[in-house]
């Protein structure tokens, strides 16, 4: 750069110099972020309120009339999509066109709209709800590892734990009528450690490790609530639960061992915390009366204590 020749030459201070070099920098910056983040927003919020509105101010043929222009809608991007796609790579790739991960995430969001919209006006929601939303999981995870989006990752991963009735939605689609609540916690455990494992084998075979933070923060979300739901629900309680909190309390032991060598720091929190809380939980059981005693000073000096080991360790996760 010409300030550093004029640097060299001694025509510029060095005071010049770091004030020409911030403003330099200063203007190389980019609102690339934040305007894709507002036309996120722009089309999910067109989407919704264009549904809402459409469905509060329409009768009978307004409704064949709205589905008809979700589809052709769905066709078009469909047609933009296979336009302007470029071939699959395990590695992570851009977009050949700077608005195809928009027309990506609107081709989603028109197919789950159209799918639910048809679902709740023929009233089959009630006998497809869990079968649909493991369908638009299946169509959006594909297109996610398709079109390398992180954005349809999660949604389809969203549909996946909503298709075991994990969570809920305002037309009760996504309750999943075959799981029992009480079944519930356990699915959340089983289905976390099922996204350890395809994330595992995923990095194995170097498919979109890139992905891999997203699935990973998904699984010990699952697992570990579904963990703590164990506890919150008294139905549960017949169970021997001082052999559940052990149990627990090492494989949250496990993973936070392996997320330290992977200096993950989010997922090392996550892991000790609630192998902290499992073991507290199976002192509780297993000491019985004497237990509240120990755990007055153990608690407290074991926070201080890894209170130390974290600030101690900060480096690690830095290098």
């Amino acid at each position: 750069m010409i300030e550093k020749e004029l640097l060299q030459q001694q025509l510029l201070s060095e005071v010049q110099f770091q004030a020409i070099t911030k403003q330099r920098e200063a203007a190389d910056r980019s609102l690339l972020t934040e305007l894709r983040l507002l036309l996120y927003l722009g089309v999910l919020m067109l989407t919704a309120g264009v549904g809402y509105f459409t469905y509060l101010n329409i009768g009978s043929m307004g409704h064949l009339i709205l589905q008809g222009l979700m589809l052709v809608g769905i066709l078009i991007c469909a047609y933009f999509i296979q336009a302007k796609k470029e071939a699959f790579s395990p590695l992570k790739s851009s977009s050949s066109h700077p608005y195809l991960d928009h027309i990506l995430l609107l081709e989603a969001l028109l197919i789950g709209t159209f799918l639910v919209y048809v679902l709740i006006h023929y009233e089959w929601a009630t006998a497809a709800d869990a079968w649909s939303s493991f369908l638009c999981a299946t169509l959006f995870i594909f297109m996610a590892y398709r079109y390398d989006h992180r954005g349809l990752l999660s949604i389809g991963i969203t549909a996946l734990i909503a298709g075991f009735g994990l969570s809920v939605s305002p037309v009760d689609w996504v309750q999943g009528n075959w799981v029992g609540e009480d079944l519930l916690p356990l699915s959340g455990i089983i289905l976390g450690l099922t996204l350890f494992l395809i994330d595992w084998r995923l990095k194995k075979a170097n498919i979109k490790v890139h992905f891999s933070f997203l699935i990973q923060l998904y699984a010990y979300l699952l697992f570990y609530v579904g963990a703590f739901g164990l506890y919150m629900d008294n139905s549960y309680w017949k169970l021997d639960h001082w052999a559940f909190a052990l149990t627990s309390c090492l494989i949250a032991s496990a993973l936070a061992f392996y997320t330290w060598k992977q200096k993950q720091f989010l997922f090392f929190l996550f892991s000790a915390l609630v192998a902290y809380v499992n073991f507290i939980v199976f002192l509780a059981l297993a000491m019985a009366g004497d237990s509240i005693i120990i755990l007055v000073y153990f608690i407290p000096i074991s926070c201080i204590g890894f209170a130390r080991l974290l600030l101690k360790n900060k480096s690690h996760f830095k290098s």
